[in-house]
């Protein structure tokens, strides 16, 4: 194994490791055999691990271990946990020079770890090694676009990403990408947005107006770093939408088109925490009944009074 960088030693909460361990049901051997059989392609005991937090400590000696899968499992099981010391792992192999696992590691913060998480214990270190992601790995990463969001008031993150709309020129990128892509301009205009920026929010809120599909299905996506009452508010109106937004398919079943109403509402419920009478679990569509009942409730949420200025 390589020498264990300092950056491993930043934000990483030694003190909880060891009482974590301590108190673990899970012993280091349990850990370190399932970690070493990886090398050899077999990744039956790593499961039995996943979403255990009593097995973060001992995942500390292999962010920089030499084999690639051994380092991805790394990723993989701290995504699965997704608490405090599963940030600072993320954030340490969101600096791995191998460039698909730092590209894992940033995906992984944005999907599986609440953004309040990764607001307070990311830090400086995450900072960093974001703008050294974009810079050297990949500018057009939309998570770690995104993820950027979580550096409020920080102005250096604000120049970089203004600097880097500028060079993004027709640049395309997505959160998921079975979806479609959107122009990278339009992803760092939502961060900017989130990060404060009255000109971006204007921005947004137009092409929420505008109702491009595409931008609308990213937009969903990138719902998690939005938080201006005014976007919200401003998206209820596209529970009437019915264009296609999302092409799901099922092999000889054939091809569904999903409205973009369907869409927004999943979205939409999700990032207010409302309680819609009937279920949102799997579903392909929602009836006329369910997305009026889900307009009434989100406007309780982001009511007119929320967004009128002053």
């Amino acid at each position: 194994m390589r020498k264990l960088p300092v950056l491993l030693l930043i934000g990483l909460c030694l003190t909880c490791s060891l009482c974590r361990a301590a108190e673990s049901k899970i012993e280091e051997r349990t850990v370190i055999a399932a970690l070493e059989a990886v090398r050899s392609r077999d990744f039956s005991l790593m499961k039995p691990l996943y979403g255990k937090a009593q097995a973060l400590p001992y995942l500390v000696k292999y962010i920089t271990d030499e084999d690639d899968f051994v380092r991805t499992e790394v990723v993989t099981l701290a995504g699965s946990v997704g608490d405090e010391e599963a940030v600072a792992i993320l954030t340490a192999m969101t600096a791995d020079q191998k460039s698909g696992i730092a590209s894992a590691a940033v995906a992984t913060l944005y999907n599986n770890i609440p953004l309040a998480h990764v607001q307070q214990y990311g830090g400086l270190p995450l900072r960093r090694n974001l703008l050294r992601y974009l810079t050297k790995q990949s500018s057009n990463s939309a998570h770690a676009i995104l993820l950027c969001s979580a550096f409020p008031d920080d102005q250096k993150v604000v120049d970089f990403l203004q600097e880097l709309r500028l060079s993004a020129k027709e640049a395309k990128t997505n959160v998921t990408m079975s979806n479609p892509d959107v122009p990278v301009a339009y992803c760092i205009d939502i961060a900017l947005a989130a990060l404060g920026s009255k000109e971006k929010t204007a921005a947004v809120l137009e092409s929420v107006k505008t109702a491009n599909v595409h931008e609308m299905i990213f937009l969903c996506e990138a719902l998690p770093v939005v938080n201006d009452p005014h976007i919200m508010h401003a998206m209820i109106p596209l529970l009437d939408n019915k264009a296609p937004a999302q092409a799901l398919h099922f092999g000889s079943a054939g091809k569904v088109d999903r409205p973009l109403c369907d869409v927004v509402l999943d979205a939409l419920v999700k990032k207010s925490g409302v309680t819609v009478p009937f279920s949102t679990l799997n579903r392909l569509s929602y009836s006329a009944d369910e997305l009026r009942q889900a307009k009434q409730l989100l406007m309780k949420v982001w009511p007119d009074e929320a967004v009128k200025p002053g």
